[in-house]
């Protein structure tokens, strides 16, 4: 459970790297050179799937904290869930 989850992780890990690799390779040395709208744009999905990475890892890593206790028969006294109505 908690390795495939950590695998999970790691690969789409990887994955940001492979866009950020390609963004060094491609945009431009010098600062007064515009970048392309290829770069700026993949710029853009590298925050994206960056936010997406950590929002991924804390909820997995949630979900495997929640299921071990569970499996463990752990009783969590004193917690309860709260319910949010927008």
């Amino acid at each position: 459970m908690i390795e495939a989850t950590q695998r999970d992780i790691f690969e789409r890990l990887n994955h940001l790297r492979l866009v950020l690799s390609f963004i060094k390779q491609n945009e431009s040395t010098s600062p007064l050179i515009e970048d392309s709208l290829e770069v700026i744009n993949l710029r853009g999905l590298f925050y994206v799937m960056m936010y997406s990475l950590v929002e991924y890892s804390f909820s997995r890593c949630l979900y495997d904290l929640i299921n071990f206790f569970k499996n463990k028969k752990i009783k969590l006294s004193g917690f309860f869930s709260v319910s949010v109505i927008i």
